[in-house]
């Protein structure tokens, strides 16, 4: 009977035929019983993705269709800035793609957040900068607020999302819209009333997709 099949042999079957594929970029990490109504989208409380700014002047070639190259120096502060203006419950016309077919603009972003690291020589993140960060994981060693000051530009961005849902394209025009801000071709003010005009075609910068992770989805209490 299906009952009796563990969540670790789930695991282990599938990823016995995703290996067999040596193109394949996934791996199932757990797999665990839910009860029969449950809907991996629609059961989701909230989702946090993460984008990638690579900020050296030279592109790395481990960074290559993994972050966003933006070589010119940024304005962390005023980028935070931005993003503050962008949290809270809003219509989101302005950032939602030509494509979209949501019902609502309507959505409700609780937190946009700033990190900024240096690759060390051995190739492992440091935290260099960081503004108040979304709830992580307690796992996570790297993610820890410390000063928003910075001596010198870090080498890497990390702009962090959490929402219940997403608009179809949202966070990577969010971003671009947070990197122009950052480069100085446009004002916190700026943003506010592209927000407020509810016209996506005002946008400049729409962020490439290779920069942009699904970082976790959080469930309410569903598994056994």
């Amino acid at each position: 009977p299906l009952e009796a099949i563990s969540g670790d042999s789930v695991k282990n079957a599938v990823n016995y035929y995703l290996r067999q594929n040596q193109n394949a970029d996934i791996q199932v990490v757990s797999a665990s019983k839910v009860s029969s109504d449950f809907h991996a989208r629609y059961s989701a409380r909230m989702r946090h993705y993460v984008y990638r700014v690579e900020l050296t002047e030279d592109p790395s070639l481990f960074e290559s269709h993994r972050s966003w190259h933006v070589p010119e120096q940024l304005d962390f502060e005023q980028m935070q800035l931005a993003a503050d203006v962008l949290e809270g419950e809003h219509d989101f016309s302005s950032f939602r793609g030509s494509r979209c077919q949501a019902r609502s603009p309507i959505r409700r972003i609780e937190a946009i957040k700033l990190d900024g690291y240096n690759i060390t020589e051995d190739f492992s993140p440091r935290v260099v900068s960081s503004a108040s960060l979304c709830q992580t994981s307690s796992s996570s060693q790297l993610l820890r607020p410390i000063a928003t000051t910075t001596i010198k530009q870090p080498d890497i961005l990390h702009v962090r999302v959490a929402s219940r849902g997403f608009l179809y394209n949202q966070v990577r025009r969010m971003v671009g819209a947070l990197v122009d801000v950052g480069r100085g071709k446009i004002s916190v003010s700026q943003v506010r009333e592209i927000l407020e005009k509810r016209d996506n075609s005002l946008l400049r910068t729409v962020a490439p997709p290779h920069g942009l992770y699904f970082a976790k989805v959080e469930y309410d209490n569903i598994f056994n």
